[in-house]
């Protein structure tokens, strides 16, 4: 009787335990949207342990292995400026340097951005580092949405890519996709980098006062 007593004890605490985790992943979820503002490493779903209680055994024998890296983004400082620049004379808004690792499988990553409404907006893409093709698209709709329509895409050819958002998009957000190839390179090895979005606005109405400020003075 304590025996049982003990386990139902035991699985109140794991129950408890997992319903706080779905919680805190639900919370992660309805915050995604505003990821976008900061930095992300995509990271490594697989590289995560779910059977921390296992044996050294078990680790043992489901052990893959190990895959050696090559990081193609040592300059992204530069890979940022050189996108930041490409936005004049629009104003920057927003950004995300996103880190990609190629993988044996394609795989796909989604960014939501929320736009200024009734401003003219100027999108830069820049994928120097990155040492393998990316395909990207801006959407007008969530990823997965049926009637989506495809506003801008680019694959390979130049290493940044700009598009002007046109003047009579309604929508509040942007919907951007990256599809990430598998790695061509050689066994056991593949390669991170990362994927540089910026974004800026142009208040033509400031712009006009600009001009004629400018031509003022002359």
């Amino acid at each position: 009787m304590k025996l049982i007593h003990i386990y139902t004890i035991a699985s109140a605490l794991t129950f408890s335990a997992l319903n706080i985790q779905a919680q805190d992943d639900t919370t992660s979820i309805e915050n995604s949207d505003e990821s976008w503002m900061e930095e992300d490493s995509w990271g490594d779903s697989e590289s995560a342990d779910p059977w921390g209680s296992a044996t050294n055994e078990s680790k043992t024998e489901s052990k893959s292995p190990a895959v050696n890296f090559v990081n193609s983004c040592t300059n992204r400082n530069e890979i940022r400026d050189k996108a930041k620049e490409a936005l004049l004379p629009y104003r920057y808004c927003a950004g995300k340097t996103s880190t990609l690792t190629f993988k044996r499988y394609p795989q796909q990553e989604q960014l939501i951005i929320p736009i200024y409404y009734d401003q003219q907006h100027i999108l830069v893409f820049n994928t120097e580092g990155l040492d393998q093709n990316i395909l990207i698209r801006v959407y007008d709709k969530p990823v997965d949405h049926k009637r989506k329509e495809t506003l801008f895409e680019v694959s390979g050819g130049e290493k940044q890519s700009l598009f002007e958002l046109p003047k009579d998009y309604k929508g509040s957000k942007i919907f951007i996709e990256y599809i990430i190839p598998p790695y061509n390179g050689e066994k056991n090895m593949t390669s991170k980098g990362c994927v540089v979005f910026m974004m800026g606005y142009l208040d033509e109405k400031f712009m006009d006062l600009a001009n004629d400020a400018s031509k003022v003075s002359e």
